[in-house]
């Protein structure tokens, strides 16, 4: 209790500091930072960082927003001190710049650096280093270990901890910046890459035959992600689905649903794989007519309904597909 004690007076005197030197002009953007980490640069360009400000799926929310404030923490995370960089989304200084993190059961606080790395306008290449805190997964917790309100919507670090990956030493970045082109990828990729998100979950099937019919069990392994599946906010999907193919074509025989969801009363329902579970699903089913039984586990980033709702068009990831001939 004492170190947690001293540990709130470091930040509150680390914040105040900040408060009164920190200037939008201290930070320099993105582009500067490419005009020497050119490969980087390219590679943080292409990825969702850069664009959790201006990516659509996020303007559509946001309009709706009651609490702008709260979304712009991780999507513009500049936004209080440097609200010139909010379109770069997460840009190179909202990680570089971090100098105190502190990891708590509701939720992350951050405080940047007392300045910049760069100095808008002034030459002072080469920049002095950032700190360490950069290689460790307590960054990512600043966002992906977020309450609003007493209510988490991001719960990707606080299962990550509990993770047989955590106990071996596997971080965040182990996964989500493998070493690429001699550089460790600024692409971030996971759950809005396909290639990332293939083979990210394992199934296995099993069929008998019972007095209620033919007895399908799946076992989804959520073995290889790190964290609960899917991991981010609210809305991310994955479905299982179950298919029989017969003369009568393909049939939905039945389907499960992982994710985060509401109930009636708002309250958030978590349905998520956890990390490291094997969970059983079992369908029952006539075999008759049917020759081959196709299991498919999705990926939605977004809701069926919610795309329905803004127009969006958007891919379905197949994680994995086995197919059983009857």
């Amino acid at each position: 209790m004492r170190g947690m004690r001293y540990m709130r007076i470091i930040l509150l005197i680390f914040l105040l500091f900040n408060a009164g030197y920190l200037e939008a002009s201290s930070f320099s953007g993105a582009e500067l930072c490419g005009s020497c980490h050119k490969k980087i640069y390219e590679q943080w360009k292409s990825s969702f960082m850069a664009k959790a400000f201006s990516d659509p799926l996020f303007k559509g929310q946001f309009k709706e927003s009651k609490d702008k404030k709260e979304c712009l923490r991780c999507h513009a995370p500049m936004a209080d001190i440097a609200p010139q960089l909010n379109e770069e989304g997460v840009t190179c200084e909202a990680c570089h710049s971090v100098g105190l993190i502190n990891v708590k059961e509701g939720g992350a606080d951050v405080s940047l650096m007392q300045e910049g790395l760069m100095y808008r306008g002034k030459n002072i290449l080469p920049h002095k280093k950032g700190s360490n805190l950069i290689e460790g997964s307590q960054l990512c917790a600043v966002c992906h270990h977020y309450a609003v309100n007493g209510r988490f919507v991001e719960t990707t670090y606080k299962s990550w901890k509990k993770s047989s990956f955590a106990k071996r030493g596997i971080k965040c970045q182990t996964c989500h910046m493998p070493v690429e082109e001699g550089v460790k990828s600024h692409r971030f990729e996971g759950g809005n890459s396909v290639s990332f998100l293939k083979g990210s979950a394992s199934i296995d099937a099993f069929i008998t035959e019972s007095d209620k019919g033919t007895r399908l069990s799946i076992i989804v392994s959520n073995d290889r992600t790190g964290h609960n599946l899917p991991g981010g906010t609210m809305g991310r999907q994955v479905r299982l689905k179950v298919y029989g193919y017969g003369k009568g074509g393909k049939i939905l025989l039945g389907e499960r649903l992982y994710g985060k969801v509401y109930d009636k009363d708002g309250n958030t329902v978590d349905m998520t794989l956890k990390v490291d579970e094997r969970r059983e699903e079992v369908f029952y089913f006539k075999k008759e007519g049917f020759n081959m039984i196709e299991i498919s586990l999705d990926y939605y980033l977004v809701p069926q309904e919610t795309q329905a709702y803004y127009g969006w068009k958007l891919p379905v990831v197949s994680i994995k597909k086995v197919d059983i001939s009857l």
